[in-house]
């Protein structure tokens, strides 16, 4: 079999392609958390010195997301308060000072969280602390979703009328309406109530022996439509029988008939009985008139020759 240079060259360059994805695909599974988080914190870095911010903040919670260091949410806390982004670089302080290790660390989180939530005071805002049970539910406060850090959700809010949802997944959801006063820091706490399960109808058990041979207890009926199935099966079978029967029939009738005319052709001496006469001469048929006349003279019986 011989083969084209076009396709040897469609051949190389799949291979080709096949072997760049194979590597890709090593390359992609082999990199670590870490090393994916180092890359999103070096890039971060890079923005921020060409004086892209919000890229760099960005780039910041994505390394804290892929590796929970301190550096990472101390970093992009930085970047968040630089931007004026007060809410969120009170979460990523929060973050830090959750994962810190030193109680240096610690302390300098705790100090950074003071500040954030002085200026946010300073401009009318409200601490609302909301705590739930299960912790894992998520929590929305007039649409847009609170962040944890660990089992708490604070958010700062103006004063006025809000609608808080807990939803978490086998427990029914729970909504409550807040009125935020100013200057009081509102803590609520929400533990949701299980799912109802449907109760699950129990199986029909299966008749025993002693049951079987109970003369109370009526046999078990055949599913509906399988009388009708039986019926219509035994119909056709019936009736296919019936007719090979019928055809079997006719067919030694037909034998027994021409054995029995050709015996009475031996018996009165007339070998062409049975077959017709030729064309245009009467019939001698057995049983048409023609026949009979020349069987009877031929016997004697009219008395005429």
């Amino acid at each position: 079999m011989f083969y084209s240079c076009r396709t040897h060259a469609t051949c190389i360059r799949a291979s080709l392609l096949l072997g760049t994805f194979v590597l890709i695909t090593r390359s992609v599974q082999g990199i670590t958390p870490l090393q994916q988080a180092e890359v999103h914190h070096k890039t971060a870095v890079e923005e921020v010195e060409r004086g892209r911010f919000q890229r760099g903040e960005e780039r910041f919670e994505q390394a804290f997301t892929f590796d929970p260091q301190h550096r990472f949410a101390w970093n992009a806390a930085m970047m968040h308060e630089r931007v004026g982004s007060l809410d969120r670089a009170h979460l990523m302080y929060r973050h830090a000072a959750r994962v810190a290790t030193e109680a240096a660390q610690r302390a300098k989180d705790v100090a950074a969280i003071g500040l954030i939530e002085a200026s946010l005071k300073r401009k009318g805002l409200v601490r609302v602390v909301t705590r739930t049970r299960p912790s894992t539910a998520s929590v929305q406060i007039d649409g847009p979703s609170v962040e944890p850090v660990g089992d708490v959700r604070i958010r700062f809010a103006a004063p006025g009328a809000y609608s808080i949802e807990v939803v978490a997944a086998g427990f029914e959801s729970h909504s409550v309406r807040l009125e935020v006063h100013p200057a009081v820091e509102h803590p609520v706490e929400i533990d949701l109530v299980p799912e109802r399960v449907p109760p699950v109808a129990a199986a029909q058990p299966t008749p025993t022996a002693a049951a079987k041979d109970d003369p109370d207890v009526p046999p078990p009926q055949p599913p509906a439509g399988t009388w009708k199935r039986a019926g219509a099966i035994a119909s056709g079978a019936l009736g296919t029988v019936a007719l090979a029967v019928g055809g079997t029939l006719m067919y030694v009738g037909r034998d027994e008939t021409h054995d029995a005319n050709q015996r009475y052709a031996n018996d009165t001496g007339n070998p062409g009985y049975g077959r017709p006469m030729t064309r245009g001469s009467r019939s001698t048929t057995p049983g048409s008139g023609s026949a009979r006349w020349a069987s009877w003279r031929s016997r004697g019986r009219l008395g005429c020759g």
